[in-house]
């Protein structure tokens, strides 16, 4: 999935010439605000579980 998205953000930054650089730190940003909102998910769970 990653690496669609990737080419996704590529054809983008054709387009509009933003710079990879700037694209690629917005995925990384993605990816981690996405891991961490999952994280939170599983530690409310588990809380409720016990």
């Amino acid at each position: 999935l990653s690496f669609y998205l990737f080419l996704f953000l590529f054809y983008i930054s054709q387009l509009t010439d933003v710079s990879m650089y700037r694209l690629a730190e917005v995925e990384v940003a993605i990816f981690y605000l996405r891991t961490v909102s999952t994280n939170i998910v599983i530690q409310a769970n588990n809380s409720i579980v016990l």
